[in-house]
C-alpha cells in the first residue's frame, strides 16, 4: 500500500470508499511493484551495472 499512499496528495472524504478503490486495484500496483523489483535484481546482477 506504499505506492497508494505514496502519491495521494487530496483529502479522504469517504474513508470506506477509499479502503475499497485501495483494495480493488491492489492486484495491479502489486503486479507493477514486483515487475519493477525483479526489473532492478535482474539489472543489479549484470555486467552493465556500475556498483
Amino acid at each position: 500500500m506504499k505506492l497508494v499512499f505514496q502519491d495521494f496528495t487530496g483529502e479522504i472524504s469517504s474513508m470506506k470508499n477509499y479502503m475499497i478503490t485501495t483494495i480493488y486495484n491492489a492486484p495491479a500496483t502489486c503486479d507493477i511493484y514486483f515487475a519493477h523489483r525483479v526489473n532492478r535484481d535482474q539489472y543489479k546482477d549484470s555486467p552493465h551495472h556500475i556498483a
